[in-house]
């Protein structure tokens, strides 16, 4: 968003705030890639009315049929944006794991693990060594501290680096 804002200011980029409901309005109005739907459409459950589009039928509808059509169309519409959304996580993950190989770490290896932690730039990422004690899957390991037994964390592989005595 930012970067249509700055396309959409003058030079000087000082009427940013007189561009920002233009932009929402586009932002609302703009089929989005993983649901394939508009996000005004998710929540009205009708494509938005713009001042020049002019009435198909001028049909007159009794206030509980229009209640029932409106919640039959916004489950249908929510069924549909939340299809899309795993279709689109399923593409993702594939696309993901075409590239992906995990390191692959030994029972009594030393790692260290990546914290994670908000907004901390100067903190350490990674914590002391620790030793890896069970495989739990392909991709998850229990750690833990050698110099804390009762210190035990189940970590993704993501996570972990190896950790490399000094000699």
């Amino acid at each position: 968003m930012c970067n249509s804002l700055a396309a959409m200011c003058n030079n000087k980029r000082t009427d940013w705030d007189q561009q920002l409901s233009k932009l929402i309005f586009a932002y609302n109005t703009s089929r989005h890639v993983t649901t394939k739907l508009t996000p005004y459409e998710m929540m009205f459950g009708r494509l938005c009315k713009l001042p020049f589009d002019l009435p198909q039928t001028t049909t007159i509808i009794e206030p509980y049929q229009y209640v029932k059509q409106l919640t039959e169309h916004l489950k249908l519409t929510k069924q549909i944006a939340r299809t899309q959304i795993i279709h689109s996580q399923e593409k993702s993950k594939q696309r993901y794991d075409a590239n992906r190989t995990n390191e692959i770490y030994s029972i009594g290896d030393f790692v260290y693990f990546k914290r994670i932690s908000l907004g901390h730039k100067l903190t350490q990422k990674y914590r002391d060594p620790y030793q890896i004690i069970q495989q739990l899957n392909e991709s998850i390991y229990r750690i833990q501290n050698p110099n804390n037994l009762y210190d035990i964390i189940n970590v993704h592989v993501n996570r972990l680096r190896r950790f490399y005595a000094p000699q």
